[in-house]
């Protein structure tokens, strides 16, 4: 009886975490969007950045991530929200924090600046 009991259990444990799982996939699963004319444009949203760069742990993975955000979002920021995202470089990226992205940063930096005046 208590061996019966412990499959049915185990059993019970098991097709939950496969539901689970399956759940989780379903949602992950990327979307194939097409470009079309009603893509909106980019934004340059610090906080979105922010997100970003946290939630790749790996400072390999987070520089590469930052970096492509970067190149892509950057020429559509504007001053406030560049000196943001430069003013947090170190806090966000930490050990990820290149050379390469602190020229992309102070090159988009310096652009804007030109634009102002």
């Amino acid at each position: 009886m208590k061996i019966s009991a412990r499959l049915v259990c185990l059993f019970f444990a098991a097709s939950i975490g496969t539901a689970a799982a399956l759940a989780a996939e379903k949602q992950t699963k990327k979307v194939q969007v097409t470009p079309d004319s009603q893509t909106p444009a980019l934004t340059c949203e610090p906080s979105e950045f922010r997100s970003l760069v946290l939630l790749n742990h790996a400072p390999t993975d987070r520089a590469q991530a930052a970096l492509a955000w970067l190149k892509a979002r950057a020429t559509v920021c504007k001053s406030e929200q560049m000196r943001l995202v430069r003013s947090n470089l170190g806090q966000w990226l930490g050990a990820a924090l290149t050379p390469e992205i602190e020229s992309v940063t102070d090159a988009v930096w310096t652009a804007i600046e030109r634009k102002k005046s």
